[in-house]
């Protein structure tokens, strides 16, 4: 991905706060080359999708393969979304492991957390060159978003 990719969100990042500014709203923009959040769990928690084992938000419109921005702002009672339709996708991604097994830095590992003993994923920033082989290796990047929920929730069916 190029930074022009990312030069053109920036833009449109700021035209959309300058907007909401001018309508009488706060608003911050964040750039997609870096913020001051994780952009993957701030996308996550706004419904828009799963972060994966690779650290990357899927979506069933793009699976990994999006730049996400984000615009702080003084919006109240913007719509929530609480349902939970993504909620599958880490027992998927822990099954899967393909962007585990095929990261050539090993910037993907897996480790049991202190806390409540489950196994949890981390990538390690400093190892991670930005390769996208994750990506590109990804099912969700192979295959339709719903054709693997669909396969998957057959599978359960199947076990239970």
């Amino acid at each position: 991905m190029s930074n022009v990719t990312y030069d053109e969100l920036g833009k449109k990042t700021n035209e959309l706060a300058g907007f909401l500014r001018e309508n009488g709203f706060a608003a911050h923009a964040s750039h997609p080359a870096g913020g001051v959040v994780m952009y993957p769990h701030l996308a996550q928690k706004a419904g828009l999708g799963y972060r994966g084992t690779h650290g990357m938000l899927i979506t069933p419109e793009f699976g990994p393969r999006q730049r996400l921005s984000a615009i702080f702002t003084s919006i109240q009672n913007l719509p929530v979304n609480t349902d939970d339709d993504h909620s599958w996708i880490p027992e998927f991604c822990a099954k899967c492991g393909k962007c585990i097994k095929n990261c050539p830095g090993n910037a993907i590992i897996q480790e049991k957390s202190s806390e409540n003993g489950k196994t949890r994923t981390k990538v390690i920033k400093d190892l991670c060159s930005g390769c996208t082989i994750c990506m590109r290796g990804c099912s969700f990047n192979r295959r339709g978003y719903m054709q693997i929920k669909d396969k998957y929730e057959k599978s359960k069916e199947i076990i239970s």
